[in-house]
């Protein structure tokens, strides 16, 4: 695994299954640590946001979650990166927990929906422990920290949105315990069905972006700013 910086926000080189390899070393480390997925637009929010920028800069593994960030490291090192979505990297993480027994935790998202995807993920792979599953519009934080504690859960996975909740993991990590952490986003909405994913087709070729500002048009407010990037990253290149 190697670690570079795109606009000064770090990134690792690291295939899927490596990334797996790593967390398993981290699981064993039996530490808080952080695992962030960001895409372009992280970047961009990272470049604003000192405390969001630090977060990532302390975790364990930055995994490369957008076609612009593939992009961005080729064009700046002339290295080629692997994209590793955070939908599929959590589904290879319960893969991997239902085998090894590790325990799981889910919070974010709206209401119910954590609990419906603790019960596909049951379905899905048979023997994954899920130790804990709330709704991220939690109104007592020292509670839903009590409870992820005394879960024990060896991964927590949180719902609630970049730079969210990389902030309020890293903020909370003596709180939390020892445990890994992994943010995604609008995961649990895809994978407990409430949002469709692309078609495959789209996300090889690096489109997902596209299909989900089609199902939700007031996305575009973010979407505007990825030509920026484009245009950081030419420039860093260039000048």
């Amino acid at each position: 695994m190697t670690r570079t910086s795109i606009l000064g926000v770090p990134v690792d080189r690291v295939d899927a299954e490596e990334a797996v390899g790593k967390v398993r070393e981290l699981i064993s480390d039996r530490r808080f640590r952080l695992l962030v997925t960001i895409d372009a637009l992280g970047m961009l929010k990272a470049r604003k946001d000192p405390q969001y920028l630090a977060a990532i800069e302390e975790s364990a593994m930055v995994l490369a979650d957008g076609a612009g960030v593939v992009w961005a490291v080729e064009v700046l090192t002339g290295m080629r990166i692997n994209r590793v979505s955070g939908v599929d990297f959590m589904l290879l993480l319960c893969r991997a927990a239902a085998e090894k027994r590790w325990k799981i935790f889910l919070l974010g998202a709206g209401k119910e929906v954590a609990e419906e995807l603790a019960g596909k993920l049951e379905s899905q792979f048979p023997g994954i422990q899920i130790v804990g599953a709330e709704n991220g519009f939690f109104k007592n934080e020292e509670e839903v920290l009590g409870r992820i504690k005394n879960a024990g859960p060896d991964i927590l996975f949180l719902a609630m949105g970049a730079p969210k909740q990389e902030k309020w993991a890293w903020q909370n990590r003596e709180k939390i315990g020892q445990v890994l952490v992994m943010g995604v986003g609008g995961a649990f909405d895809v994978l407990s069905g409430r949002k469709k994913r692309a078609p495959l087709w789209m996300q090889r070729a690096g489109l997902e972006w596209l299909f989900r500002l089609i199902q939700e048009p007031c996305r575009i407010k973010r979407m505007i700013k990825l030509p920026a990037f484009v245009i950081k990253v030419l420039m860093e290149k260039y000048t």
